[in-house]
């Protein structure tokens, strides 16, 4: 998700700055995982109303009611690859 803020640099110019953040999204109940996984790769993933207390998540055409929590500790988030060899490396 980005923020877009408007500034203005020291020649008067108006400079357009983003505040990108990084969410994790835990979906639970009953899910179609094919399904979230077609929207995933489509971009028919949407967080709307991310700004109030409880956002609305939407996955094609189905809406979830969530909650921020900050996440206590660190949250991993691995890809898998069909390599069956597992190499990891240090994100900083």
């Amino acid at each position: 998700m980005k923020n877009k803020a408007q500034s203005v640099s020291s020649t008067g110019t108006n400079l357009d700055k983003y505040e990108e953040k990084v969410m994790l999204l835990q979906l639970r109940g009953v899910l179609d995982y094919e399904a979230v996984k077609r929207a995933a790769q489509n971009g028919a993933i949407r967080v709307r109303e991310a700004d109030t207390e409880t956002p609305l998540v939407q996955v094609g055409s189905s809406f979830y009611s969530g909650e921020w929590t900050e996440t206590l500790g660190t949250d991993m988030i691995f890809s898998v690859n069909s390599d069956s060899s597992t190499n990891f490396r240090e994100i900083h």
